[in-house]
């Protein structure tokens, strides 16, 4: 079973790859996804090519010390996302409906970008013995962007009537109207709204098929994967259709596995939630990582019950948002110790028991490690600090 977590820079920046990997090793991680490139455009190698994210060389440092401990690592790229490049061809941009070209969302159909994300990850894999490729952002973030004239030419030679089609943007985001009939129409076969959302498709699977055939023609060992929005993996998935382009069936053709992001909290849902990701993928033979939720103050029991709704599928492990957002516990011969990550202190804990919990008030500070000796082993275990409850896996395979 795999076990992966998405990794940010900082804490490799802060601790070394040696003390991260050593912890994340102890709590029986198997594969990290390390931000090599990320929203800012900066790289997290010495690129020739991109600025860095560092005057260190990250990422070598993290691979030479993953690879000692028998760790793979994916290379973690927010393909359709740079704020540098951005800045300096601010014509590549996504248009928003209203707002232009506002944020450092490139346009999916800007071959210079293309062009300028491959030379980068053609360079990369050249000199780093990454074990994957993971790509994030290939897809639309929402209806609202994707506007300018080459945008609209592609709606209108897929079949679209434009001035409806901005009507139908009008009434479903800038009125009372619930935009649910939207995704009615879309369903029932509107040709404006089918026409849209296959031009998107088209520009989604355009962009990612390009790099990854380019990763299998070079380098046909690295393994390739993608996060990809939850809603996608639905039976109906006209949301994910119409606001991102990205289709299961399209990217899985071309990676090793898929990632869906199943975070429960984020989407209001329970653990069933994140089972049915599980089912709904399987039914389709889409092999799947699944995305699990670790931050934004997640609960220590959510936690436990999203990873127990992952047994008995078909899923191939799961993977934690995010390295540094959660603190970490594992079982060792006379009991358990606990490692935070975070950059803050822990100041109580809770072990919570099938019958009973066992509360313990213990300052844990930022990078330190706490032994318990215990006589028998907790179910899960919550920590907290002064602001409430903060996450913990607890690697526990009792």
């Amino acid at each position: 079973m795999m076990k992966g977590v998405w990794l940010w820079q900082q804490n490799i920046i802060d601790f070394g790859a040696d003390k991260v990997i050593a912890y994340l090793k102890r709590a029986g991680f198997t594969d990290v996804f390390f931000l090599t490139k990320g929203l800012n455009g900066k790289a997290a190698f010495l690129s020739g090519i991109c600025p860095h994210a560092s005057e260190r060389d990250l990422l070598r440092e993290l691979i030479d010390s993953a690879h000692a401990s028998g760790i793979r690592v994916h290379a973690w790229f927010t393909s359709a996302s740079d704020e540098h490049y951005k800045s300096l061809h601010p014509e590549s941009g996504r248009c928003h409906f209203k707002k232009g070209k506002d944020k450092g969302l490139i346009s999916l159909k800007n071959a210079d970008y293309l062009s300028y994300l491959k030379r980068i990850i053609k360079e990369m894999l050249l000199n780093y013995s990454v074990d994957g490729v993971h790509l994030d952002y290939i897809r639309y973030n929402h209806m609202l962007y994707g506007w300018d004239e080459n945008d609209l030419l592609a709606y209108q030679k897929e079949g679209a009537d434009i001035d409806l089609l901005k009507r139908y943007i009008e009434k479903a985001f800038y009125s009372d109207e619930s935009h649910e009939f939207l995704f009615d129409a879309y369903k029932n076969g509107d040709k404006t709204l089918r026409a849209f959302a296959n031009a998107r498709r088209s520009d989604v699977t355009s962009f990612a098929q390009q790099i990854y055939s380019m990763i299998r023609k070079d380098h046909p060992k690295v393994m390739l994967s993608a996060a990809v929005m939850p809603e996608g993996a639905y039976a109906s998935h006209e949301f994910s259709d119409l606001h991102y382009g990205q289709n299961y069936e399209d990217l899985s053709k071309m990676c090793d596995f898929l990632i869906p992001m199943a975070y429960s909290k984020a989407y209001d849902k329970t653990s069933d939630w994140v089972r049915s990701i599980c089912e709904e993928t399987a039914e389709r033979d889409i092999q799947t990582l699944i995305g699990i939720q670790a931050y934004d103050n997640f609960s220590s029991s959510l936690l436990h019950k999203d990873l127990s709704a992952l047994k008995d599928t078909k899923t191939m492990g799961f993977c934690l948002f995010r390295e540094g957002a959660f603190a970490l516990a594992f079982s060792e011969d006379d009991g358990i110790t606990i490692v935070n990550p975070l950059d803050f202190s822990l100041s109580s804990f809770e072990l919570v028991y099938d019958s009973y919990t066992e509360t313990i008030s213990a300052s844990l500070p930022r990078g330190g490690e706490l032994h318990l000796s215990l006589n028998s082993i907790p179910e899960y275990i919550r920590s907290f600090d002064n602001n409430g409850e903060i996450c913990v896996y607890f690697a526990n395979d009792k």
